[in-house]
C-alpha cells in the first residue's frame, strides 16, 4: 500500500513538473516575448564609428553563469529551489580606455549581490589589471542564486543553513575573471555616447522616499569578432528586479529589456541598478503579476531607444578619471553578526567593521557614483543635484552588498521595519552620503584607496 501511494505521488509530481517545464505553457504563463525574428533583424541600422560618438577604446565579453537545478534562490522568503530556467544568467564585462590611457572596467553579474569578501577574491585573481578601476555590480535579480547565504533552508526568515553553494561561487569567480580578461584583450576602436529619460507609473514610492523614475544610458560601439560594429547599451534605472519570484531562474525584467533592445538596436545590454532601496515595481492597480516583468522591461527598452535616437548626448571627447574613497563601516546589526558566527553568511568583517569603497567615475560629460548596497532614493536625491554630469549615474550594489543604506531618519522612523533588519546599522547611510558629497565636491582633488 505504501509503495502504491509513493508511486502515485512520484507520478503526480513528475506530471506537474512536466507541465511547468513545457515551453508553450511556460511562455503563456509568463507571457514570454518571442525571440528576435529575421525580418526585425533586417531593420537594424548599421553603425559607423565616425558618426556614433566620441572615440574610445572598447572591449566586451559575456559568460554564462546559470546555476544548477535545485540551487537555492535569493531574495524572497520562504526559501525556494531553482527548478526551471526561464532564461540564462550572465556576467558581462565592458572595458574602456581613453586616448590618454585612462581606463575603467564595468562588470554586471546576474546575482542577488556579492559580499565584500567575494569581491576581494575576484579582484585578487585579476592581478594584471588595476583593481581600483574594476567595478563589479550585481543586478540584484530575485530569480538568481543565493550568493549571500541568507536564503537557505529554514523557518520563515530564519535560515538554519546557508543558501550558498561553494562550488557554484568558485565557478562564478572564474567566469567573472574570464569575462574581464576577454574584455581587455578585445579592446579596439570604438565610440561612446549617452542619453537620459524617464519611465513613469511603474516604480512605487515609499515614506519620505519618492520614486526615482529617471534612467541614464551609456552606449558604447564595440568592434565584433568579424569586424562588424555592435552597441553595448548600459541602462541604469532604480527598479527592483523581483517580479519573477517563483521557482524560475531568470534575469527578471532585464531579460525583456535586453530582448527588445536587441530587436530595436541589436548588440548587447547591461543593466546596473540605481538607488533601489525599497523601490519595487507595481502596475496601475498596485498589483505585481508575473507579466509585469515583461511589460516594464519592454516599455523601458522603448524609452531607452527613443532617448538614444531623439536626444543623444554626443561628447567630442571621453576622458576617463576614477576617484575612490574608503568607508570603514561598523556592523551594528546583531542578526548579521549571528549569521556570520553560525556560518549562514561569510565572516566578511574584522572586529565588527568592514572597509568598502565609494567611487566617482567621470567619462566625458557623464558622472557615475558607486555604492556598496541598496541606496535609499532620498540619499541619492541629495547627491545628484551636486553633480554636473550629462547624465548622472548611480551604480548600486557595486563592489559589495551591505544591504539597505538608509538615512538615520528613515532608520529610526519605524516606517521601514524590513529594510532596517537588512541594513548593517543606522550610521552607514550618513557615512555614504558624506563620502559621496566629498567625492562630487569641486574642491576634492585627492585620489585614494
Amino acid at each position: 500500500m505504501k509503495k502504491t501511494i509513493l508511486c502515485c505521488f512520484v507520478i503526480l509530481a513528475s506530471l506537474v513538473f512536466g507541465i511547468l517545464a513545457y515551453t508553450p505553457f511556460r511562455n503563456a504563463f509568463l507571457k514570454r516575448p518571442p525571440s528576435p525574428t529575421r525580418w526585425a533583424g533586417s531593420m537594424i541600422p548599421w553603425y559607423r564609428l565616425d558618426t556614433f560618438g566620441a572615440p574610445i577604446q572598447a572591449g566586451f565579453s559575456k559568460k554564462k553563469i546559470t546555476p544548477p537545478r535545485f540551487s537555492w534562490l535569493g531574495g524572497r522568503y520562504p526559501c525556494r529551489p531553482a527548478l526551471i530556467v526561464h532564461d540564462d544568467l550572465w556576467v558581462k564585462a565592458l572595458a574602456l580606455k581613453d586616448e590618454k590611457g585612462g581606463s575603467v572596467i564595468f562588470v554586471s553579474v546576474d546575482t542577488i549581490g556579492l559580499l565584500p569578501d567575494e569581491i576581494e577574491k575576484i579582484l585578487s585573481s585579476v592581478q594584471k589589471f588595476d583593481r581600483s578601476k574594476i567595478f563589479i555590480s550585481a543586478t540584484h535579480t530575485h530569480a538568481g542564486p543565493d550568493t549571500l547565504g541568507l536564503w537557505g533552508p529554514g523557518i520563515g526568515r530564519i535560515p538554519f543553513k546557508t543558501g550558498k553553494d561553494d562550488a557554484y561561487l568558485d565557478f562564478l569567480r572564474q567566469q567573472v575573471h574570464r569575462a574581464i580578461f576577454e574584455a581587455t584583450v578585445n579592446l579596439g576602436s570604438g565610440a561612446i555616447r549617452f542619453s537620459r529619460g524617464r519611465i513613469p507609473r511603474y516604480i512605487a514610492s515609499r515614506p519620505n522616499n519618492p520614486a526615482d523614475e529617471d534612467f541614464s544610458v551609456m552606449q558604447v560601439l564595440v568592434k565584433g569578432e568579424y569586424g562588424n560594429n555592435f552597441p553595448v547599451t548600459m541602462v541604469n534605472v532604480g527598479a527592483h528586479p523581483d517580479i519573477l519570484n517563483s521557482v524560475y531562474v531568470s534575469q527578471d525584467f532585464p531579460y525583456y529589456l535586453e530582448t527588445y533592445l536587441k530587436v530595436l538596436m541589436n548588440g548587447e545590454t547591461m543593466f546596473v541598478p540605481r538607488a533601489i532601496g525599497g523601490m519595487e515595481l507595481e502596475d496601475s492597480s498596485g498589483r505585481r503579476p508575473a507579466s509585469l516583468a515583461r511589460k516594464f522591461g519592454e516599455e523601458l527598452a522603448a524609452s531607452v531607444y527613443f532617448s538614444l535616437v531623439k536626444y543623444p548626448i554626443v561628447p567630442e571627447r571621453a576622458e576617463i578619471t576614477v576617484k575612490t574613497l574608503p568607508i570603514c563601516a561598523a556592523i551594528e546589526n546583531k542578526n548579521f553578526l549571528f549569521a556570520a558566527k553560525t556560518g549562514v553568511i561569510s565572516n566578511f568583517f574584522e572586529n565588527n567593521t568592514v572597509v568598502v569603497p565609494v567611487s566617482l567615475i567621470t567619462i566625458g560629460p557623464a558622472r557615475m557614483v558607486t555604492v556598496p548596497g541598496e541606496l535609499f532614493p532620498n540619499i541619492w536625491q541629495c547627491i545628484e543635484p551636486l553633480m554636473e554630469g550629462r547624465p548622472n549615474f548611480c551604480f548600486g550594489l557595486t563592489n559589495g552588498e551591505l544591504g539597505y543604506i538608509l538615512s538615520a531618519e528613515d532608520f529610526n522612523s519605524g516606517q521601514h521595519p524590513y529594510h532596517v533588519t537588512m541594513s548593517i546599522g543606522p550610521s552607514f547611510g550618513r557615512q555614504v552620503q558624506e563620502t559621496l558629497k566629498t567625492l562630487v565636491s569641486k574642491k576634492y582633488k585627492k585620489r585614494s584607496f
